[in-house]
């Protein structure tokens, strides 16, 4: 299957070489963690305007870098190759690494409606592209909530909060469902 740059979102730029293996070093944008890069999917690099796909054997974890071993790239000089190349990942990647930090992240917080008050705490995220929502439990009933900047009016980690504002009808539809 071929991929273009379109299906793909660029995460990181290969740094420099990692030992004799053939490892590379990868900055990793800031945009993303260093957990965007995963030893189950593929990675793109792109080398003199193809993007080339490998298959990654191992990622490590270096603080400020990511240390990847990429199959078929094994000695020094094959790494060496890649210095400076782009590093792009499938967008389904970024999209199930988001979901998997968000719901881990929000996963138990408390809701607050500003007409209704408490209405549960966070019981799953679901990363819908283009329209993210989280669900919590009221009077017995799921209530799905859209998470977006126009509902969302506050977000207290410390506390393990969200404080939402809803539009009118929304949490009556679950309610009288």
């Amino acid at each position: 299957m071929f991929f273009g740059k379109d299906e793909l979102i660029l995460v990181a730029h290969v740094l420099k070489t990692h030992g004799l293996t053939g490892s590379l070093s990868l900055t990793i944008h800031e945009d993303f963690s260093n957990s965007i890069i995963k030893e189950t999917k593929p990675v793109f690099l792109f080398k003199e305007g193809i993007l080339v796909p490998f298959f990654t054997e191992s990622v490590k974890d270096s603080g400020n870098n990511l240390i990847v071993k990429l199959k078929h790239i094994d000695n020094l000089k094959k790494a060496t190759n890649f210095i400076g190349c782009e590093v792009y990942v499938l967008t389904e990647t970024v999209f199930d690494n988001i979901e998997d930090e968000v719901s881990f992240e929000f996963d138990g917080f408390s809701v607050f409606d500003k007409h209704y008050g408490f209405i549960g705490n966070v019981k799953n995220f679901d990363m819908i592209p283009g329209n993210p929502i989280f669900e919590t439990e009221f009077k017995g009933k799921t209530i799905i909530i859209p998470f977006a900047e126009d509902i969302i009016t506050k977000i207290d980690e410390e506390k393990r909060e969200i404080h939402i504002t809803v539009p009118k009808g929304l949490i009556e539809i679950y309610l009288n469902s």
